[in-house]
Formats: structure tokens, sequence, C-alpha cells
């Protein structure tokens, strides 16, 4: 990557085709651009960058969630925040995050949706949808970016290794009306749109441009000014939403994708709009 791109430039700092190169650290992989919570940021994700002044909007002012549209990728459960305040998001997430920490697990909350300053203020109810788990990372806000299937279903795995007794006391965390709902819902892989307008997708096949006619369908985004991304996937929609959606990476379902799409790869991406 050069820093000729005006988005890393300005968020890096980076002169002009400054070269940066990617390693893999157990955060951002060669080619794999996604960004895990607490780990290096080379492009938007789930950024805790803010050009501006907090001016005490929405619940990302307290809680860090996205500033920008981006697709979040975990192992989880899915659940509804059932009329919670922002305020008392920022608490849910905050307290969820250090049960995880005393009982040794990365545990997160990402709600589906704006909860930047244009979102719900601390005193609103929310209505909304979200997912508790281990966060693989989030990416797509400016283009395709790689997922590898292998890290997913390894924190897939890992999640679904919570012991009951976590996931129990996670509930009891919430809402009362909540509870239940979470309990009874099995740990997936979920793809979560985050950040204003949101809308995320993951599909699998070849990066290219539209006027490349690549095999399959074409799948792509738009950015935070809302132009087409340069470049889309060409191949097949594995999952698609506004709210959080599951989706299958197990042998059968990949077999099916990689005998379609020779060669295809998984990408996420995320649209705003």
């Amino acid at each position: 990557m050069t820093a000729n791109d005006r988005y890393h430039a300005a968020r890096l700092n980076l002169a002009p085709f400054t070269t940066v190169i990617f390693t893999d650290g157990g955060v951002v992989f060669a080619s794999e651009l996604l960004h895990s919570a607490g780990g290096p940021r080379v492009n938007a994700g789930m950024s805790d960058y803010d050009d501006d002044e907090d001016d005490g909007g929405g619940a990302s002012s307290e809680a860090g969630f996205g500033e920008e549209t981006a697709g979040a990728l975990l192992a989880g459960r899915y659940g509804e925040l059932c009329g919670l305040t922002g305020s008392g998001l920022n608490k849910l997430k905050a307290d969820l995050e250090a049960l995880g920490k005393a009982r040794g697990v990365e545990l997160t909350l990402v709600p589906a949706g704006d909860y930047t300053d244009t979102g719900p203020g601390p005193d609103d109810a929310c209505w909304g949808s979200f997912v508790v788990g281990l966060l693989h990372g989030t990416g797509g806000t400016y283009g395709p970016e790689k997922l590898t299937r292998e890290r997913l279903l390894e924190k897939l795995e890992a999640a679904r290794a919570i012991p009951a007794e976590v996931w129990q006391a996670a509930a009891e965390l919430m809402p009362e009306n909540a509870r239940d709902g979470f309990l009874q819902g099995d740990v997936l892989l979920q793809l979560v749109a985050v950040g204003p307008l949101a809308h995320a997708m993951v599909a699998f096949g070849a990066v290219g441009a539209e006027e490349d006619a690549g095999q399959g369908e074409y799948f792509s985004g738009t950015d935070m000014e809302q132009e087409p991304h340069a470049e889309g996937v060409w191949g097949q929609l594995v999952v698609s939403g506004e709210d959080p959606r599951d989706f299958d990476l197990s042998e059968a379902a990949h077999q099916a994708r990689a005998s379609a799409f020779p060669g295809g790869e998984y990408f996420v991406i995320a649209r705003y709009d």
C-alpha cells in the first residue's frame, strides 16, 4: 500500500508514496486488512480515531463504537437491546468486557447500526440488536477486505468453548426481557453492520472492477462519501444485511462455494447508504 491513497495518508499521517508493509503480528495479517479491537488500524474499521472534539452526542462518545460504516465479524450470540438507553448500552458494553477480563475471555458487545454522534443520545431508548462474543475484526469501509476462513473458524471454536456460566453471567447484565432470547441463541459466526447508514456483506470470489466482467455476480460497496468502491468482488454472496446475520463457513458450505468459484476467497464489504 502507498500513502498516495488520500484516506490512508490522512489516517496514518504519511508522506506521499510511503510504503507500508503488513506483517503477521496476530492482529493485522499480510493482505488481511481487518482491524481487531485494540490493535493497529491501517483502514477505517471500528476506529477510535476522531478529528472532532466529543460533543457528548451518541453512545459512541463513551463506549468507542464505530465512527465509520464497516462490517464487524464476531463469533458469539445475538441479542436485542429492548429499549436500553444509550448510556445503558455504554455501561452494558463496559460491564461485559469487565466480566470477560475477569474470566480470561476477550468478550465484547457490538451493536448493529449507528451509535455515533448521529445515533441515539444517552437518554434515548435503543431498540436495535447486537452480538456479544469474540471480535475477529472490522473492515470493508473503503473496499473489499480479505478474510481468512481458518482464523474465523478458530474464533468460533474459542467462542463455543466459553463456559455456560460465563454466558449466563453475561445475560444477567442485560435487561431482563433480553436474557432468555440471548441464552436460547446458538454461538455462531456473525456479521454486524456498524456505523452510520450501515449495510455489510461477505462475498466469496475474486476482487475486481465492475467492468472486468468476472465469474458470478458483482458485489460492491460505497465509501463514507457515498462514492462507489473502485473494486468489488465477482462471485457469490455469503451473507448480507443491516442487522446481525449469522453465516456458515463449514467444510460442506465452503466446498460448495469453492467448487463454483475455484480459487475464490472471502471478503467483507461495507456500504454507506
